[in-house]
């Protein structure tokens, strides 16, 4: 669905976690995944509109939904809420909490529904060997030089040749 508008930052990082799987993008979608750890539970529910995580242990519990903004939703009797990740770092998260609370998610045991197709088994997968996330961001470091007010589209230390590439994503205009 090209051009999505999103209503809120959870649709927004919802709609990302899904494109970022290879899943499809399906109207109402929805992926709802319990990882067991004993008789303590982690839940990781993502949907078209919003996300959140569940964290049950030793008798106490918290809830953190994403909509707009990170929320509690009921209760946070361990205090996520102000540790409440990007959705593709949640990863981060879980291994925190298997350290803090000496417990180990069964991430290989996890119980996935979903009405995306075809998302089990890559859901699974991507519970037990997530992918490396980075805060860093990948970019270049154009060029600084400018001509009419044209500015280069080449990566700094090209030897003093410049391009621009039009919208039209055709002529090229090179300068020295």
């Amino acid at each position: 669905m090209p051009n999505r508008v999103f209503t809120t930052p959870g649709a927004e990082a919802a709609d990302h976690w899904l494109r970022a799987l290879g899943l499809p993008i399906e109207p109402r979608w929805y992926v709802e995944t319990s990882i067991p750890a004993g008789e303590s539970r982690f839940d990781l529910n993502v949907y078209a509109e919003e996300w959140g995580f569940a964290f049950h242990h030793a008798g106490r519990g918290s809830w953190i939904r994403v909509t707009d903004v990170a929320f509690v939703h009921g209760r946070d009797d361990f205090g996520l809420l102000a540790r409440t990740p990007d959705l593709l770092a949640i990863h981060g998260l879980i291994a925190e909490l298997e350290r803090t609370h000496a417990v180990v998610f069964r991430r290989d045991a996890a119980n996935v529904r979903c009405n995306v197709r075809d998302a089990d088994g890559v859901i699974r997968d991507w519970l037990v060997q997530p992918p490396p996330y980075s805060t860093v961001k990948k970019t270049k470091e154009l060029c600084g030089d400018e001509m009419h007010g044209i500015r280069c589209s080449l990566t700094k230390g090209h030897d003093g040749e410049h391009e621009y590439q039009g919208r039209d994503g055709r002529g090229q205009l090179r300068w020295k």
